[in-house]
Parts: C-alpha cells; structure tokens; sequence
C-alpha cells in the first residue's frame, strides 16, 4: 500500500509493500508518453502499471497512466498546474525497489561527462553526439561517462547504421575497459550481419559478475518483430531517431522501445555500479580463412562516412 500525503502543496510518498512509487515532478501529458489510460484510485493505479511491467506511474486525480520512457526533465512545471487541472497535466512517479526520493535528469553529451578512450571521430554537442567511421575505414570509436550509475532507467534517442558489419552499441558496464569478461553489463546493440538475419536487427543482452563468458542473455529482436511491436509496417531502426530505455532495477531488467516492452528479465541482475557507454565498433575487414565473426565482417570500400548517433539521454537518480 502506499499513502500520498499533502505537504506544502506537494504530494510526499511513503510507502509499504516491495515496490515504492517516487514522485519526480508534474508535467504536461503532451510531454509523457502516456499509455494504460483507465479510470482508477492511485492505489490501483500503482499496482496496475507495476503488473504490466512499465517504470513511471502516472495520476491526474481521476485517471491512471502508465509510462516507460523518462521524460524530458526540462519540461517539469509547478506542482500547481497539477492540483489546478486534471486534464492537461499529469502527476508523474517512478517505481523503484527502495523507499527513497527520485528525480529525472538530463545527462549532457559533452567532454565534461564523457572521456573518449578510443577513435578520432566522435562529435557532441550537449544534447547530442555521434560516433563516425571515414570512408575507406573500418575504425570506429567509444565513449565512456565520467560518472558511475546506480539502479536507474536510462533513456536515449538513438539512431544507428545500416551497413553490414557495423555494430552501434548504447550500454551499461561496471568498469572503462572494454574486454574485461568478469563485468558488468546492459546492453543495447544494433547489428546488421551475422546472427542476424536482417540488417536492422536489434540486439539485448547483459552480464554479472558470476559470467566468465556469454551473457545471461543474448536476445535478437527482427526488424519484423520490431514492426509488429510498433504496429509500423515500415518500421526500421536506421531510418530514423527512436527512444529506447534500459530499467535496471534490484530484481530486474526491462528494456523498451518508444512506450513498448522489448523484454524482462529477472535472474543474476548485476548489482555492481556502471559506467554508460556509447559505441560504433567492427571487427574489421575480411581475413582469410577465418570464419565471419559475430557482428559480420566490415566493408571498408565505402567513399561515405558511416555513423551511430545518439541525442537527448536522461535518466533517474535515486538517494
């Protein structure tokens, strides 16, 4: 059960249960990506979002919403236009595994955040960033955050390559380096050659520290199943910028794409703090007599620079 109480005109939580819903700000609902739209108490409202798996739970005194994507936090506007009207604005709050205060945050894509270990061709601008490969090359480039994350859900407008070989990663790991198989890591990928079947493919999948090799999971969405969970005949991942969200709570991992489940998962969550990520990677040209290896080989005979561009992070920081 959990108990809204009225505090200087602000809504405070304090709740009992496993699950707790934090206040993180009023805002309008044409900035939230709103879904589960169904008349319904708080109460029942918190509990419906939480069986349906989303991260926010959002209340506008009459009705419920569920929400997976993080706002922007720069649209948050005073409580007060919450209390006022309950049709244009919504009372927004994220479901989290410790009964602690919540606010969203945006995260700046610039050098005082992010290090750059590896490549010569990475751009940011604040609210975005690109990684790019020149033409005639197969080299790529990495970013690592400065800062540590805790439990969180991260948000992302991203836009990836299409060009077989060219793996585009956006991803959690507990430490900078990039090898170390005792990590760590929540990833999402974009392949566009072996497994995949289909350029486009989407890519999930994360380590503990239990794993020497291989991943708790390792899970390839299609682009058809990506145009089905979207209800987009033309839905592809490199045409154009999509939200994607990784939650990463104590009990599990649900990654989302736009305001719709990718995939949960529930067994060996990794618990150590992580450093996110952003990367454009191949393995590089042809070799001979080897098999093709996993994310394919790269062409580097392309007179075009190729890209993996990302904008607009934000995320949740509990304390």
């Amino acid at each position: 059960m959990i108990f809204l109480i009225l505090f200087l005109g602000l809504f405070i939580e304090v709740s009992q249960g496993q699950i707790h819903a934090s206040y993180v700000g009023c805002f309008s609902k044409k900035n939230v990506e709103l879904n589960g739209l169904v008349p319904m108490n708080f109460n029942n409202c918190r509990e419906s979002c939480i069986q349906r798996e989303y991260a926010f739970v959002g209340y506008d005194n009459i009705k419920c919403f569920c929400v997976n994507n993080v706002p922007n936090p720069e649209k948050k506007v005073s409580e007060i236009n919450c209390r006022r009207d309950n049709k244009g604005f919504v009372f927004l709050y994220y479901l989290t595994d410790i009964l602690q205060r919540c606010e969203i945050k945006k995260l700046s894509l610039d050098w005082n955040n992010f290090e750059v270990p590896w490549g010569n061709r990475v751009e940011m601008w604040g609210s975005e960033m690109r990684i790019k490969m020149n033409p005639y090359s197969c080299d790529g480039g990495r970013i690592n955050s400065k800062r540590l994350f805790n439990y969180t859900i991260i948000t992302a407008e991203i836009k990836p390559n299409a060009d077989a070989g060219i793996v585009g990663a956006f991803y959690l790991k507990s430490s900078k380096s990039a090898v170390n198989v005792r990590d760590d890591e929540i990833d999402i990928e974009f392949i566009n050659s072996i497994p995949a079947k289909n350029r486009g493919t989407l890519w999930l999948n994360y380590f503990d520290l239990q794993s020497k090799k291989g991943g708790n999971l390792n899970k390839a969405i299609t682009p058809q199943e990506l145009k089905t969970l979207t209800g987009q005949k033309n839905f592809e991942t490199y045409t154009d910028y999509h939200t994607y969200s990784m939650n990463w709570r104590i009990n599990h991992i649900t990654w989302y794409l736009r305001n719709k489940k990718l995939h949960i998962s529930t067994t060996r969550i990794p618990k150590r703090l992580q450093y996110l990520k952003i990367s454009l990677w191949s393995q590089g040209p042809k070799k001979p007599n080897i098999p093709e290896p996993w994310g394919g080989w790269c062409n580097p005979q392309f007179s075009y620079e190729r890209e993996f561009s990302v904008r607009n992070v934000r995320f949740v920081e509990c304390k």
